[in-house]
Parts: C-alpha cells; sequence; structure tokens
C-alpha cells in the first residue's frame, strides 16, 4: 500500500502542475467510482510558450507531449517519463534534448545511469523537467527565429545587389542609346550640311547646241521661165526594119 505522505507529496505536485499549466496538463488517472487517492499519471502539453504564443496566438510552432506515469511510492521511486508527439521537432532535436537533461541534472546523484527519472530519485521532478523541456523549446524557437532572420538578411543583400546590377546594366543601356542618338543627330547636319552646299552652288551656263545647215533644194522653174536653163530635150528614133 502507497504511503500517505508520499500520494500527498505527489497530489501537491499535481495541484501545482494544474496552476501553472492549465489546459495543457491533462490527468490520465482512470475514474473510478469510489474516491481513492492513486498515483500521478499525466500528459504535459508543452509548447515553446505557454497560454500565448511568441507570434501571441495560441498555437505554436514547435510542441511535445512529456508523459509522466508514477509509481505508488513516487518520489522515492522514478516515474516513467516519455517524450511523445513532438511537433517541428526532429528525432535528432528530441535526442538532444534528451541529452540536455541528463546533463543538466546530473550533478545531483554520483550514479553513472542515463535515465533521466533516476536523476530525480528522492524529490519531487516533474515541474522542473516541464519548464527545462519548455525552455528547450524556446532556445529552439529563438535559434529558428535567428537563422530565418539571416535568410532574410542574405535574401535581402542578394536583392541588393541584384537592384545595383539591373541598375549598372540600365546606365550602359542609356549610355549606349545616348551614343547613337548624337550620332545620329551628327549624321543629319552633316546631310543638311551638303545639301545646303549644294544648293548654293551656282550652275553652269548651257553650251549653245550649233544650228544645222540648211541645204538649198534646187527648184524647177515651169518652162519658159527666166533665168532657169532649160534642159535639152531628148529625140528617140525608131528605125522600122
Amino acid at each position: 500500500m502507497a504511503d500517505d505522505s508520499l500520494l500527498q507529496r505527489q497530489e501537491e505536485e499535481w495541484q501545482v502542475l494544474q496552476a501553472v499549466y492549465m489546459d495543457d496538463v491533462v490527468d490520465l488517472r482512470k475514474k473510478v467510482a469510489w474516491k481513492v487517492e492513486r498515483p500521478l499519471h499525466i500528459c504535459l502539453i508543452l509548447k515553446q510558450q505557454q497560454s500565448e504564443s511568441v507570434a501571441g496566438t495560441t498555437d505554436s510552432d514547435s510542441m511535445i507531449h512529456m508523459v509522466i506515469k508514477c509509481p505508488n511510492k513516487y518520489p522515492d521511486l522514478v516515474p516513467e517519463i516519455s517524450l511523445e508527439n513532438a511537433k517541428g521537432l526532429s528525432n535528432e532535436q528530441i535526442a538532444v534534448l534528451n541529452t540536455e537533461l541528463i546533463e543538466r541534472y546530473g550533478s545531483r546523484t554520483s550514479s553513472t545511469c542515463t535515465d533521466i527519472s533516476f536523476l530525480y530519485l528522492f524529490q519531487v521532478m516533474v515541474l522542473e523537467l516541464a519548464q527545462h523541456v519548455q525552455t528547450f523549446l524556446i532556445l529552439y524557437l529563438f535559434q529558428v527565429m535567428v537563422l530565418e532572420l539571416a535568410q532574410h538578411v542574405q535574401t535581402f543583400f542578394l536583392f541588393q545587389v541584384m537592384v545595383l546590377e539591373l541598375a549598372q546594366h540600365r546606365q550602359l543601356l542609356e549610355d549606349e542609346i545616348q551614343k547613337r542618338q548624337h550620332a545620329l543627330k551628327e549624321e543629319t547636319k552633316k546631310i543638311k550640311e551638303t545639301k545646303q552646299i549644294s544648293d548654293e552652288k551656282p550652275t553652269e551656263p548651257e553650251k549653245a547646241v550649233p544650228a544645222t545647215p540648211i541645204t538649198e533644194v534646187p527648184t524647177c522653174s515651169p518652162i519658159g521661165t527666166p533665168s532657169t536653163p532649160r534642159r535639152p530635150r531628148m529625140y528617140v528614133s525608131c528605125v522600122m526594119l
């Protein structure tokens, strides 16, 4: 049968946990018809910040369930402790959390046992364990925020570099356009000057084309007209054979 003083210490710790974690602590003990004191068997829902997250909402990016099942003689005997239903944490990070708990409280016993619960033998420990887990989650959140900030800073730096490169490229294009416009203006100016000089130059007089000499055509005057020589008549004689 359990020692009444031990069960009383468990009940007092249960009341403290209820006051601190409120709806985030769940009693897993089965209900019985008679009011009988039973050892603790609870689940603590541990978040980065209880009741209010960093973003100001009731939800949390990272959380984990710590299940504690105490024997009748707790805290003289160690309880069963397990970390379950982790959200936002990898298996590696859960292992790191387990190791940190061992390293943090290992100085309380000279035992080489690596079981977390053994390190808290003979003293109530649930609240202290829960606070350490919550501290781990907060530090993890801080690391995530720092990493995200660094990524944002890097992204902003890369964006600034891209903007600078685009500005330089745009300036080169504008310079090239100005050069072409200047060359076009100079070419247009030369064409106009050449045309103006051509219009102002005097035109050479046209050379006279020599007249074609008119050849006199002899005319035949009528018979008997003075000054007109008469052509001798030709007689043809016919000889009769």
